[in-house]
């Protein structure tokens, strides 16, 4: 009975600690969780929000979940599910880049 109580506790710990590093991972670095989270794993990032403000036309800096979002020729922005317009949920992949995330992928995944 003690050996099953000692395996219990080793694996609810090593759980614990698991989950405490994949939380940190994942942490509010910035620009949310995907439902606002948002990833930083060095130069790859990836952002989940609902689209807040857009340039004219769909290149320039967009607002999702209150962060700045650069849109150049060079992101690929997939619209098989919706139109990318204010109010689109977007699941976003890019780079850091000081308090912007530089976009190389955006896709749309339903409209609000």
């Amino acid at each position: 009975m003690k050996t099953l109580l000692i395996g219990l506790a080793a694996g609810l710990v090593m759980s614990l600690t698991a989950w405490t590093g994949m939380a940190s991972a994942y942490g509010s670095y910035g620009y949310g969780q995907y439902q606002g989270r948002y990833e930083c794993n060095g130069s790859e990032s990836r952002l989940s929000g609902t689209v807040e403000k857009l340039p004219d036309g769909l290149l320039g800096n967009w607002q999702v979940d209150g962060k700045e979002i650069s849109v150049t020729s060079d992101t690929l922005i997939k619209e098989r599910l919706g139109k990318a317009k204010v109010g689109a949920y977007v699941q976003i992949e890019g780079t850091c880049s000081d308090k912007t995330l530089d976009a190389s992928r955006i896709q749309v995944r339903s409209i609000k």
